[in-house]
Order: structure tokens, then C-alpha cells, then sequence
């Protein structure tokens, strides 16, 4: 398999067509509205960050993509297909996975179980060969997961447990992989192993939408960012120019307008 496509699933879509399309998307809380006409696009194998406060519906965006929570209104194309309303488990057979903020791992359960747990739709549809691949593939990006395989995830480190996330997620052979808040709470010096492994993912193939606080960082590694305030979009444009912009040199880059 080449690297040009080593992380795309046969799913992929046709050249051309956006892996996602979001339009207009609408998510509720009862009588809160969280988010708010929510548009964006990721592009075949392009990284595209999604930065914000906390707060602003970053994270429910996400949830309403991956099925998690159903949006009001708006739509969700995934590879072209739409996909809107479709509950996470089909999301998942569709080629989305979400990376959930906080990780999420099942504590009581040992490293390889859970990767497989992430490979569950796929061995339901028996590609054993596939599965043993991405094993291999995985264990390859993080070697630490390999030496831990065999222990109950809730004593890994909490950089240990992002690995084992991404990981997880990675089982599926996801045609769009959807990180959410990837270094919270972790140490710097694991912030620095893990955004390569983000562009490494990205340089193979697989397109990526990554929520991030460390504005900074999302901003190097993607081709193009969206910037949410009040749950909606109030910015967006390529990276490198959007670290120009004034307003988010100020609000989430900690630099004076002036």
C-alpha cells in the first residue's frame, strides 16, 4: 500500500468531491442553541483545524457530524453521500471517526481490546486481513501501545490514553478522522509527539478536521482553519493567512492587533 493512500478507505469518494460538507448546521440543548448555521468543508486528505473558546460549539459541532447528537437543521454530506441524522454506529460504517474530547477509552478494558473495539464494524463484516494490517500499522505509530498492549488502559499515562484514542479511532479505517481538543490536559513534550503524527496521518491520505485550543499549533499543522465564536463561524481563510488576522492574532494567539 503507498503512503499516498495508506490511510483511505475504498469509500473514499470520487477525486474532487469534499470529504465533508457541512451546511448550515444547527445544534440545540433543549432551548439553547449551541450552534449556529454552521458551514465548512474538508477536502480529500486535507487537515483543516477548528479553533475557537471554550464554548463557542466546536465540540457539538462534532458530535452533530459524527451522529452522536442530532442536529436541528442543516446538512452533512460525508464523500458526498448525505449523512445527517444517521446515528454514530452507521457514521462510523460511513467512514467518520470521532476522537472524542477527554478520550474516552474503556478504563476496564486492556489496550488491544479496546483497539479492537475501535475495528468492531469491520470485523462484523469479517476483514480480519484488514484489521491485522492496521494493528500492525498502529502499533508502528505508537510503539508505546505495542509494549502496553497486554495492560488495562486505566493505568496508562494520559498521553498513553491520546495514543490509545487515536488508535482507536484509526481501527475503523476512517475516510475522515474528527480529533477533539487532542492535547488537553497533556504534558508539552507529548503535545510535541503526537502533532507529527497528526501531519503524518495527513501526508499518507486520510483527511482530518481537528478541534484544538492550542490555537497555534492547529493552525501550523492545517492547510485551512475555521474560527467559531458563539457557535458560529466569524473567520475563515488559510491557515497562514488567518495568523495574520488581527482579530485572532488578539483573541487566540496572544498577540496585540497592533
Amino acid at each position: 500500500m503507498s503512503a499516498a493512500n495508506q490511510w483511505q478507505s475504498p469509500g473514499a469518494g470520487q477525486a474532487g468531491t469534499p470529504a465533508l460538507e457541512v451546511s448550515n448546521l444547527e445544534v440545540a440543548y433543549g432551548q439553547v442553541k449551541a450552534v449556529r448555521g454552521v458551514s465548512l468543508t474538508v477536502g480529500q486528505g486535507e487537515l483543516v483545524s477548528l479553533i475557537g473558546s471554550n464554548g463557542a460549539g466546536k465540540s457539538s459541532t462534532l458530535k452533530a457530524i459524527a451522529g452522536v447528537i442530532r442536529p436541528v437543521a442543516g446538512a452533512v454530506n460525508v464523500a458526498g453521500q448525505a449523512t445527517q441524522g444517521l446515528p454514530s454506529e452507521q457514521m462510523v460504517e460511513r467512514g467518520v471517526a470521532l476522537v472524542p474530547e477527554g478520550r474516552m477509552i474503556f478504563a476496564d478494558q486492556t489496550v488491544e481490546d479496546n483497539l479492537y473495539l475501535g475495528a468492531y464494524t469491520r470485523i462484523k463484516k469479517n476483514d480480519k486481513a484488514g484489521v491485522a494490517e492496521d494493528f500492525e500499522k498502529v502499533y508502528h505509530l505508537f510503539p508505546r501501545l505495542h509494549e502496553r498492549r497486554t495492560q488495562v488502559a486505566g493505568s496508562l499515562s494520559g498521553g498513553e490514553q491520546q495514543m490509545l484514542a487515536l488508535a482507536r479511532g484509526l481501527l475503523s479505517r476512517p475516510t475522515l478522522l474528527m480529533i477533539d481538543e487532542m492535547s488537553l490536559g497533556l504534558a508539552p513534550r507529548v503535545i510535541d509527539t503526537l502533532f507529527p503524527v497528526i501531519s503524518q496521518l495527513n501526508d499518507e491520505g486520510l483527511s482530518i478536521l481537528l478541534v484544538e485550543q492550542m490555537a497555534r499549533l492547529a493552525m501550523q499543522v492545517s492547510s485551512r482553519t475555521y474560527v467559531m465564536e458563539n457557535g458560529s463561524i466569524f473567520a475563515e481563510g488559510p491557515s497562514a493567512e488567518l495568523a495574520r488576522d488581527p482579530r485572532v492574532m488578539e483573541a487566540y494567539l496572544g498577540k496585540s492587533a497592533t
